[in-house]
């Protein structure tokens, strides 16, 4: 694929699929020549105003157990795992459904990603702030290294070239199927600490601090206020882009 595409990739179930047009849309309205990748499980495509591709992922990885916490995540949050061996990109940003592009991120989208191949905003909760208070804070028995720092893994820049050559997607996996680990307990482990920060204007997190970023580009709502519940702050944000699918 000729990489003066950007390559935005996004992972949903049934559960979420009405709100993957909603992102889509934020990010077309801001950024030229995207292509989107549709990492899916258990739902068809919607219609979307961009060029895309979906991706069956019950066929590429079918689901096995694992730790389901925080309470409200499912499989198709371990799927961007999997992104550097099934999109055959040299680089991708990857955003979660509950965020909202707010700007051009074609900046972001060009950082380097340094020795691991990822870029990515450091937690900021004192709980979450290293990968080892991420794991106790989750009740997992698994123990690291106490001074590795932590980050949220709902907005990633993956240097996919760089992730293939370190089997990045083997060594996650296997994580999770000998510790349990959710997706981004996992890529913290894996990352052994070692990630380019990204700023916090490219991952504001609505809940943490938001009214301290300036220059909002990407906007995420972290934990279990979603911005498609009534009364959420920050909702407006979010329903302008929004159509009830």
């Amino acid at each position: 694929m000729g990489e003066s595409v950007m390559h935005v990739v996004l992972a949903s179930d049934q559960n979420l699929i009405r709100y993957v047009a909603t992102l889509v849309r934020s990010v077309v309205m801001h950024n030229a020549d995207v292509t989107v990748h549709l990492l899916l499980r258990g739902c068809d495509p919607p219609e979307l105003p961009v060029r895309f591709v979906a991706y069956d992922m019950n066929k590429i990885l079918p689901e096995f157990p694992f730790r389901r916490v925080p309470p409200h995540l499912t499989f198709s949050a371990i799927d961007r795992l999997m992104i550097p061996e099934i999109i055959p990109a040299n680089r991708v940003l990857y955003l979660d459904v509950d965020t909202v592009v707010l700007g051009n991120v074609s900046e972001l989208y060009r950082a380097e990603a340094g020795e691991k191949g990822i870029v990515a905003r450091p937690s900021v909760h004192p709980a979450y702030r290293t990968v080892a208070g991420t794991l106790r804070t989750w009740g997992y028995g698994y123990r690291v290294p106490p001074e590795w720092p932590s980050f949220n893994s709902g907005v990633l820049v993956m240097d996919c070239d760089r992730l293939r050559s370190l089997d990045f997607t083997a060594g996650c996996i296997e994580l999770i199927r000998r510790h349990g680990l959710n997706d981004q307990a996992a890529l913290g482990c894996w990352c052994q600490g070692k990630f380019e920060r990204a700023q916090p204007r490219w991952n504001v997190y609505v809940s943490q601090g938001a009214d301290q970023v300036r220059d909002w580009k990407i906007l995420h709502w972290v934990g279990p206020k979603k911005p498609w519940h009534p009364g959420t702050p920050l909702r407006a944000c979010w329903t302008k882009f929004h159509i009830e699918q």
